[in-house]
C-alpha cells in the first residue's frame, strides 16, 4: 500500500468532515500487519 496515498485519503477525510472532538491517534509508524 502507498503510504503517501493512505495519507492524502487521511487528510482529505479531516478536511471533508473536519477534526471530531476527542480523538487519539494511533501510529504504527507506516508498519504493516496481520493479527489472527
Amino acid at each position: 500500500m502507498n503510504t503517501d496515498m493512505v495519507l492524502d485519503a487521511l487528510e482529505q477525510a479531516l478536511h471533508d468532515r473536519g477534526m471530531p472532538k476527542n480523538v487519539i491517534h494511533h501510529s504504527d509508524r507506516g508498519v504493516q500487519y496481520l493479527s489472527i
